[in-house]
């Protein structure tokens, strides 16, 4: 298979998704239900189901790529600013990963990945709010975000585990050792219960399935 080998799970995607509306449960898929995250493909169902089924998968799930490539650079774009990088930096930032080979390619395929690389910098943009202002709106929503990916893709649940870690340091830099505990303990778990929910549920859902927690580290095809 020529181009950059990403085809076939694109097609699966689609595929998968496909399934989805038509008989609205998720149906087995070669043991891939319980290998690949569901919420990516109930998100692309969601959307055709509005457009009316005007739109096939593909490309909706096409746009969906397309504009999360565009959030991210906008959002870059807007963190530049506020940290206060100058222009000039901030249009060869952008530019740099917008005409990257591979940026363009999966910004135009029925990919999880950009759609993942979206919600990482939205939630790691709002932790960033959250540090410099200390409302927990912030925290709030970059939970979505972060349950959303986690919910997309594996990587996501170590980058969560790892923004919870960095929430419990630096959160609060209070002197009092007791009180900086109790909040940047709740800041954690406000930031990832969501996703922890999600994540056990996940375990359960394979073990009843298959009999095993574990399943989705094989990859039966």
């Amino acid at each position: 298979m020529g181009g950059l080998g990403f085809e076939q799970d694109a097609y699966s995607h689609v595929t998968l998704t496909q399934e989805i509306i038509g008989y609205r449960i998720y149906l087995p898929f070669f043991g891939r239900e319980y290998v690949w995250l569901p919420f990516y493909h109930y998100l692309g169902a969601s959307l055709v189901l509005v457009s009316g089924k005007l739109v096939f998968p593909v490309y909706i799930l096409r746009l969906l790529s397309a504009f999360c490539s565009s959030f991210v650079l906008i959002l870059v774009y807007r963190w530049l600013k506020q940290l206060g990088v100058n222009s000039l930096f901030r249009v060869i930032s952008v530019l740099a990963i917008g005409l990257n080979a591979y940026w363009l390619a999966y910004s135009t395929m029925s990919m999880t990945d950009i759609f993942t690389i979206s919600l990482l910098v939205a939630w790691l943009y709002l932790i960033d709010k959250f540090l410099k202002n200390h409302e927990n709106k912030y925290l709030a929503v970059a939970s979505v975000f972060v349950l959303m990916s986690v919910s997309t893709r594996y990587e996501a649940w170590l980058f969560m585990a790892i923004s919870t870690v960095f929430i419990f340091v630096f959160s609060n830099r209070s002197f009092d050792l007791a009180v900086r505990l109790k909040k940047n303990i709740v800041s954690c778990l406000f930031f990832a219960v969501p996703s922890m929910v999600f994540i056990s549920f996940w375990f359960i859902y394979c073990y009843l399935g298959t009999g095993d927690p574990l399943y989705f580290t094989h990859d039966p095809t």
